[in-house]
């Protein structure tokens, strides 16, 4: 029998818990396959399939294979279109295969970019992230502009600026031996990895107190370089460069 006319006979569909397993009497393997195709190629005993049906068939099963994996990478976290396809792209599936998985996810509800939008732009206001940050995280997941747009919208200057001014608050400590400017360098340089603009940095760092131990610290310092002997200019550079005001490093010189 030339391949072209080859048929191939359903030998039984097996149940095994939740699945079904499609046996042939021409080739010695399970096939994985599920209610919709049993009922769409009429999967019962005795029937014979044709190449083309069963070319089809095996297309179809391959698919959902994927699709299951799919499933199964969606069932550890919400997922977005763009993780899913990137996922997929992995076992080297044609793009047409993966739209078509992904359009039955959009289908069932299991890939909604603008639920997942709404709902990682609330964690990661709560998180204290600022707007920058959140349109990159957005961006990055493959949220559309106009979804980023709509959920940044929500989230109030006034908010935001409230959660700039909590991480000051944890970031400054009273009791800090850092000088002064070494402090609002740190405070400012956490506040724009968080993601915070300008407008909101300079809210927090005009309604945060920031107190000036670093005497005891700024001696240590300068013992320790001293004892290393650095030239006395470059003892002040590094000094200065720590954030040490320049008066108090000219007190201790003397």
């Amino acid at each position: 029998m030339s391949q072209v006319n080859k048929t191939y006979t359903i030998k039984e569909v097996v149940k095994n818990g939740k699945k079904y397993y499609l046996r042939l009497e021409e080739i010695d393997e399970d096939y994985l396959v599920n209610e919709d195709q049993i009922v769409s190629y009429r999967l019962i005993k005795g029937n014979v399939l044709d190449q083309k049906t069963y070319k089809t068939l095996m297309t179809d099963v391959n698919n959902t294979v994927y699709y299951n994996k799919a499933l199964h990478f969606i069932d550890f976290k919400p997922r977005t279109k763009k993780e899913i396809n990137e996922y997929l792209t992995k076992f080297q599936l044609d793009e047409s295969t993966i739209n078509k998985i992904i359009k039955k996810l959009e289908r069932i509800g299991f890939i909604d970019d603008e639920r997942y939008a709404n709902r990682y732009t609330e964690e990661l206001i709560r998180k204290g992230k600022g707007k920058k940050a959140i349109y990159n995280l957005l961006i990055k997941k493959g949220i559309e502009q106009d979804l980023i747009n709509e959920n940044l919208s929500k989230y109030e200057k006034d908010d935001e600026f409230a959660n700039a001014l909590r991480i000051a608050e944890k970031l400054v400590k009273p009791e800090s031996d850092y000088p002064i400017k070494k402090q609002k360098m740190q405070l400012i340089e956490k506040l724009l990895r968080e993601g915070y603009g300008q407008d909101a940095i300079n809210y927090a760092m005009s309604n945060i107190t920031f107190t000036d131990n670093s005497q005891e610290r700024l001696i240590k310092e300068y013992e320790k370089l001293q004892d290393k002997n650095i030239e006395k200019e470059k003892i002040i550079a590094r000094l200065l460069a720590k954030g040490y005001e320049y008066s108090d490093i000219k007190r201790i010189l003397k």
